[in-house]
């Protein structure tokens, strides 16, 4: 076995280790390979669209990861550079047994693959509770754009200070009870302006009240005055799908394609870029904080799975991902696992449309 199966513990919780053969002689256990002990369930390989899109997260997340690193050494920060190649190398080794696969996740926020395994956990965790509210609403608060080099200073003073700032007015005005609760959940985004070379910080945020979405609207606007922000920037509108509103605003942070001409979507006659060095602009800004919080309120603690037990593996099979492929392989008997193919337009983007410069 390679060194890439030596025990680590995945987001899954599993841990790989080795186990003696002594006298086993299970015919059905390639010779070269010995038992393999793992803790978890794995993954389901059956559904063929669910496998697509783990490879087509896999094939933009490796794709990029090393454009990444290549910005984050050329800004002299090797610690994140370190982070991204996590990122290239998440899920490339796997173990294949009984229809499920096994493997390392690099929980890295960056990794397309460990976010949509990010997303699908919260919105197990907060749907139950806000489909219950009766008239959530959909709250984007922003501010002007900024510099990369004052991009940290404002998320940090300005975006987070102030919305703290507000949420502390209103609970104190609560407990004197001279205001409704505030509570919601909310996004913290980034986008970029490859025209102008600025940044977009800005919150999504929902609520379970149009009454809390005025209040937040009002509090920005009066935070920030006409300096700083525009009050045509802050939007409300009602909530028409919780499940398809809370998906698109658990997202790391930013958006990974990008309009060069900032044309919207599908109105643009220039393919969309994807501006390496300001997504690494951006995920630094972003580190060590919390993107995705709730406010106000306590969610019921869920009924936690029984614990995955232990099992032993006797036939098995190891796959790894091939970047040429595309898909992960058995280079034993040539055997894909998803069967992806990238449609002609996705590949020419990652081929063609990825910015290497810094901005």
């Amino acid at each position: 076995m390679g060194s890439s199966l030596a025990p680590k513990q995945s987001s899954e919780g599993l841990i790989y280790t080795l186990a003696q053969r002594g006298t086993d002689n299970n015919i059905f256990s390639p010779p070269h390979l010995p038992n393999l002990v793992v803790n978890g369930n794995g993954t389901d390989v059956s559904d063929p669209k669910k496998l697509h899109g783990k490879a087509k997260r896999k094939l933009i997340s490796q794709s990029l990861s090393r454009y990444l690193v290549d910005a984050a050494k050329e800004a002299g920060n090797y610690e994140q550079a370190k982070q991204y190649w996590n990122a290239w190398h998440c899920q490339s080794n796997l173990i294949k047994s009984n229809g499920r696969t096994f493997g390392n996740y690099c929980k890295t926020r960056f990794c397309l693959v460990c976010q949509a395994n990010r997303k699908a956990t919260l919105i197990k965790k907060y749907l139950p509770t806000l489909s219950q509210w009766e008239d959530p609403h959909l709250v984007t608060l922003t501010i002007k754009t900024v510099s990369a080099s004052k991009l940290n200073k404002w998320k940090e003073e300005g975006m987070i200070r102030g919305f703290k700032l507000i949420r502390d007015k209103y609970r104190q005005r609560h407990k004197r009870g001279k205001s409704i609760k505030l509570m919601g959940v909310k996004s913290l985004e980034c986008n970029y302006n490859p025209v102008k070379k600025t940044y977009n910080p800005h919150y999504h945020i929902i609520v379970p009240n149009r009454e809390t979405a005025l209040i937040l609207k009002k509090e920005w606007q009066l935070y920030w005055t006409k300096e700083h922000t525009y009050h045509g920037a802050q939007h409300i509108r009602k909530v028409g799908n919780m499940e398809r509103d809370l998906i698109e605003i658990i997202k790391y942070g930013s958006k990974i394609f990008t309009e060069p001409d900032m044309v919207k979507k599908g109105k643009s006659k220039i393919p969309p870029k994807i501006y390496a060095a300001a997504l690494h602009n951006i995920f630094v800004a972003m580190k060590g904080h919390r993107i995705f919080d709730k406010f106000g309120f306590e969610l019921e603690k869920p009924k936690l799975p029984p614990k995955a037990e232990q099992q032993t593996l006797v036939n098995y099979e190891q796959i790894f991902y091939d970047s040429m492929v595309k898909d992960w392989v058995n280079y034993d008997t040539g055997e894909v696992l998803t069967g992806y193919v990238p449609k002609p337009e996705l590949e020419y983007l990652l081929r063609n449309r990825i910015d290497k410069e810094l901005q």
